[in-house]
C-alpha cells in the first residue's frame, strides 16, 4: 500500500482494523512483502491487536511477483505456515494481485473492473499489469467480494462468473477525528475563499478535463462570481493532458491543485466547499461520494457505474461525457438555495447506510 491512501487503500486499512477490532476468537498473520525493513504505519496500528501479528518476507516486489506468476512459488500459504507453524484457513486478498496459494481457502475482493472496461484510461505499464495478472484465471480459484451492485454485474458480465460465487459487501464511511488547528497552505489559497471541489486521484478516468471545461464556461457566463476550483489529490498515470489542460485555461488564476493532503487536513477543505463534482466515467464504489454526503456538501456526481448507487438521490446525476449537463448541474446548486438545502438534508441519511460495523458482521458471516 501507497504511502499517499487512496480508496482500495483506505478500504483494506479500515477493513481489517474493523476486522480485528470486532472478532476475537481467530488468529489474523499480515502477510507483509517489502524489501525494506521498515513497516508503514498502517502496520504498525493493526498489529496493535492481540490476536494478530506480522508475517514479513523481504524478497523486492519485482522478483516476488515474477516467482508468484512464473513458476507459482512460492506458495503463500505455506511459507506463512513456515514461519508461523500455523495453518492457514483463509486467504483474505484486499485487491487482485499475484497470488500462488496451494489448497488454502482463497476470498478475493474486486472493487472495480476499470481495466477491462476503460483501458485507454490506463497506461501501458498498468495495463501490462493487470494483463499478467489474468484475472479470469484469478476469479477461477477464488471466492469473491464485491463493493457493489454494479461491481457484481461487471464481474458477471465481463468475467462470467456464476452470481452465487460473487458475495455483495459494502464498505463503511472512513471517519476521522479532525483534531489539527486551521491548515496553512504554502500556495497562497485560503480555506475562507469560495469554491469547488474535486478530490480524488487525478487521473483520466475522474474526468477532470470536462470539471475544467465546465468551470471555464461558468467563469465566463458568471464573470462577478468569484468562485475557484481546487483540485485535490495526487498525480497518477496519464496526469500530462489533465495539466496541458490548467496551462492553456484562461482562467488558470483560479484553478488550484494542491496535490494530496493528510485526511485531517482533507477533511477540513472538504467542509468548507461550496460544492463538490465527482463526474467519473466509472467507479467500482467512490469514497468521495460518501465522504461528501457525510459533511453535507452538495454533490454532483456521475449517472453511470456505481455513482448513483452509492449516492442514491442525495446527489445531482449527470452524464459524464455531456458538459451542458456539469455546467447545469454546477449553476442549479450554487444557485437554488432550496436545492441546495434538499440535496443537504437527504445525504447524511443516505451516508449512514454504509457502516463498517456492518461490513465486519457480514464478512466475519462469510469466513
Amino acid at each position: 500500500m501507497s504511502p499517499n491512501y487512496s480508496g482500495v487503500s483506505f478500504y483494506t486499512f479500515f477493513l481489517i482494523k474493523n476486522i480485528l477490532k470486532k472478532d476475537n476468537e481467530n488468529n489474523y498473520f499480515l502477510f507483509f512483502n517489502s524489501f525494506s525493513k521498515k513497516y508503514p504505519d498502517y502496520i504498525k496500528e493493526l498489529v496493535k491487536f492481540p490476536n494478530t501479528s506480522i508475517v514479513h518476507t523481504k524478497i523486492p516486489n519485482k522478483i516476488f511477483n515474477f516467482l508468484q506468476k512464473v513458476f507459482s512459488f512460492p506458495k503463500v500459504d505455506k511459507l506463512i505456515f513456515r514461519k508461523t507453524k500455523k495453518k492457514i484457513d483463509l486467504i483474505l486478498m484486499p485487491n487482485i494481485n499475484f497470488l500462488a496459494l496451494g489448497n488454502t481457502r482463497l476470498l478475493v475482493v474486486i472493487h472495480d473492473l476499470s481495466f477491462l472496461i476503460f483501458k485507454e484510461f490506463f497506461d501501458w505499464r498498468r495495463r501490462l499489469w493487470h494483463f499478467f495478472i489474468d484475472i479470469k484465471k484469478l476469479v477461477k480459484k477464488s471466492e469473491l467480494i464485491a463493493v457493489s451492485k454494479n461491481t457484481k454485474r461487471d464481474i458477471i458480465n465481463y468475467l462470467e462468473v456464476s452470481p452465487d460465487k460473487i458475495n455483495l459487501i459494502y464498505p463503511g464511511l472512513n471517519k476521522y477525528e479532525d483534531n489539527s488547528p486551521n491548515i496553512e497552505l504554502s500556495n497562497g489559497f485560503k480555506i475562507d475563499e469560495r469554491f469547488i471541489l474535486f478530490f480524488g486521484n487525478l487521473e483520466p478516468r475522474k474526468n477532470i478535463e470536462s470539471i475544467i471545461t465546465a468551470f471555464e464556461i461558468f467563469c465566463e457566463k458568471f464573470p462577478q462570481e468569484n468562485y475557484k476550483l481546487v483540485l485535490l489529490g495526487a498525480k497518477s498515470w496519464k496526469f500530462q493532458s489533465i495539466l496541458r489542460k490548467y496551462k492553456n485555461s484562461v482562467y488558470k488564476d483560479r484553478i488550484i491543485f494542491l496535490g494530496y493532503l493528510k485526511e485531517d487536513e482533507k477533511n477540513q477543505i472538504l467542509k468548507k466547499a461550496s460544492l463538490v463534482i465527482f463526474p467519473s466515467f466509472y467507479e467500482g464504489f467512490g469514497f468521495p461520494i460518501l465522504e461528501a454526503m457525510h459533511y453535507g456538501i452538495p454533490l454532483i456526481c456521475s449517472s453511470i457505474s456505481s455513482m448513483g448507487e452509492v449516492s442514491n438521490t442525495a446527489s445531482i446525476l449527470i452524464d459524464p461525457f455531456n458538459i451542458s449537463d456539469l455546467l447545469i448541474a454546477i449553476e442549479n446548486i450554487l444557485f437554488d438555495n432550496d436545492l441546495r438545502d434538499s440535496l443537504i438534508a437527504k445525504e447524511k441519511k443516505e451516508a449512514e447506510k454504509f457502516s463498517w460495523d456492518k461490513a465486519v458482521d457480514e464478512f466475519l458471516k462469510l469466513i
